[in-house]
């Protein structure tokens, strides 16, 4: 099931992301921002958990701000 955001663009569920899906769009919401890895992330489905190489986390931390609404594509 897609979602329309403001914009009218399809956007899809997190949940509904799988290895047959080649094409999607996500409107994603930052809610924290670790320095460490988190050993409390739940395995609903339904969330993003990402890990940054210590290399790039300079280029990113200005990008990515905690509380902060990102779109993103492939």
């Amino acid at each position: 099931m897609a979602l329309t955001n403001a914009f009218t663009q399809k956007v899809d569920r997190v949940a509904n992301i799988n290895a047959m899906k080649l094409a999607w769009n996500l409107v994603v919401g930052v809610v924290r921002l670790y320095e460490i890895p988190s050993s409390w992330n739940p395995t609903n489905g339904d969330r993003i958990h990402c890990f940054i190489p210590k290399a790039n986390v300079v280029v990113f931390k200005t990008v990515i701000r905690e509380f902060g609404i990102y779109s993103m594509r492939n």
